[in-house]
């Protein structure tokens, strides 16, 4: 059963927004290099998120816990994996101010 419609729409708009916020701000204009908060804003704003994502999926707090640790175990990998292997270096942006 849904809690409500609503809580699921706003929970993938503000997914989306913290995305390309990511990559607009964060990454291309270099944002988060600058301020280290910003990126920590975006992990506790993108797991608020996700648990309303799965919250108003399941309306289990068990479902959305075990659903919160699978996205952060893949993300968190996804994030070393952009860090730690040199063939990903092509999808990332190139620092232009060497």
């Amino acid at each position: 059963m849904l809690i409500s419609p609503i809580f699921l729409v706003v929970s993938c708009a503000g997914l989306l927004i913290i995305f390309l916020a990511n990559l607009i701000v964060g990454l291309y204009h270099g944002f988060g290099g600058r301020h280290y908060w910003f990126f920590q804003l975006e992990h506790v704003l993108g797991g608020f998120f996700v648990i309303m994502f799965f919250q108003s999926l399941f309306n289990s707090h068990l479902i959305s816990l075990i659903g919160l640790a699978i996205v952060t175990l893949v993300w968190e990998c996804l994030e070393y994996g952009a860090a730690h292997i040199s063939s990903w270096e092509l999808f990332l942006p190139l620092d232009t101010n060497s």
